[in-house]
């Protein structure tokens, strides 16, 4: 079920296929992609496993084993190990976000110029140039 839920296409469910396609259309090579929920970046491995980027573990509940990720190719990184400049797209869903979640975005935003931004409500893309233009 829950791999039909993320393969086809359906209008209810968040647009994480057409975030994680604008993503790919607008970085350049030495970016950076990370994600904040299992809810977009599980779908990411599937529709882009190249281009999926991270996992950020912000302290959040997973929905998966960290070692499940591995038979995906994915990758979970510390929210203290993102880099600390260079470009860094986070992709997000707003409405499953925790306090722990929140508290990381909120430092993040600060420290970083948010520059292209993909936000269709349940899905949000945002390149963050950190450390700079």
């Amino acid at each position: 079920g829950a791999l039909r839920y993320h393969i086809w296409d359906d209008p209810a469910k968040p647009p994480v296929r057409e975030a994680v396609a604008w993503v790919q259309s607008q970085r350049q090579a030495d970016d950076v992609v990370v994600h904040m929920q299992d809810a977009s970046y599980v779908p990411a491995l599937y529709y882009a496993p190249k281009a999926a980027g991270d996992l950020v573990d912000a302290g959040q509940r997973l929905w998966l084993a960290p070692q499940a990720y591995d038979l995906f190719d994915g990758r979970i990184t510390a929210a203290g190990d993102l880099p600390t400049d260079g470009r860094v797209w986070m992709i997000t869903m707003p409405a499953y976000m925790d306090v722990e979640q929140r508290t990381f975005i909120e430092g993040w935003q600060i420290k970083c110029k948010e520059s292209l931004v993909f936000d269709e409500g349940a899905v949000r893309a945002v390149l963050c140039k950190e450390g700079g233009d």
